[in-house]
């Protein structure tokens, strides 16, 4: 619980318990964003690896009519890296950013 409300490394400072709780507060409201949308990024990657493990998309090359397993499997993919980029960025922010 102190790792998520901001409370450990704390120093001995002239706030108040009152702004001291109001900083933890704020801390642990960051992190909470934070693993929700780290939580959410997880749940979309689980969601896009089981379709795209479906037999129809894992053996697609695209000749069916209209191409429109093999778009949709492209647009998985896509997704896919674009989750991994924004992972990417997102761990080399500095300091512990907003979700």
């Amino acid at each position: 619980m102190q790792v998520l409300s901001g409370s450990v490394k704390k120093t001995v400072s002239d706030s108040t318990p009152f702004e001291e709780a109001k900083d933890n507060a704020i801390h642990f409201i960051m992190n909470i964003s934070t693993c929700v949308a780290y939580e959410t990024l997880a749940q979309r990657i689980s969601l896009l690896d089981s379709m795209l493990a479906l037999p129809i998309l894992s053996s697609s090359d695209g000749t069916y009519p209209n191409g429109f397993i093999g778009n949709t499997k492209e647009l998985y993919q896509n997704e896919m890296a674009e989750i991994e980029t924004v992972i990417k960025i997102y761990c080399t922010l500095p300091g512990t950013p907003e979700a």
